[in-house]
């Protein structure tokens, strides 16, 4: 029985001096306020103005040969018209599969010579 009188006495003894500490800390911190009744000097004005450096870049732009564009657009008319072809393949539409073919072997010949003139132009 006196161990837990001890212990709360302990308890009480922690909780009084941590609140005390606290409340000191609280005046000791008000009371370093200073002077408030003191006017503050303004801050003199200071204008910096910094002239940007202007650098020239020279860049080389690159612009894609019309040979290896023209390529491209007989290429992507290449996938597209394989698309209605397998499309035609899948329902069964004989005609449109024909049509198709007959569309992508137009595009050989043209596809053949772009591509060969790309080449040459990135040479």
């Amino acid at each position: 029985m006196n161990e837990a009188r001890t212990t709360k006495k302990s308890k009480r003894g922690t909780i009084l001096a941590a609140v005390g500490g606290l409340i000191a800390g609280g005046l000791l911190f008000a009371s370093c306020g200073g002077n408030a009744d003191a006017e503050a000097e303004p801050a003199p004005a200071v204008t910096v103005t910094a002239e940007p450096e202007v650098e020239t870049v020279e860049v080389t732009v690159e612009q894609t040969p019309q040979e290896c564009l023209e390529a491209l657009n007989l290429a992507d008319a290449s996938f597209t018209i394989s698309s209605e072809i397998m499309n035609a393949i899948m329902n069964d539409d004989v005609a449109g599969m024909q049509s198709g073919v007959q569309e992508l072997q137009a595009n050989v010949d043209p596809y053949t010579e772009a591509k060969t003139a790309c080449r040459a132009a990135g040479n």
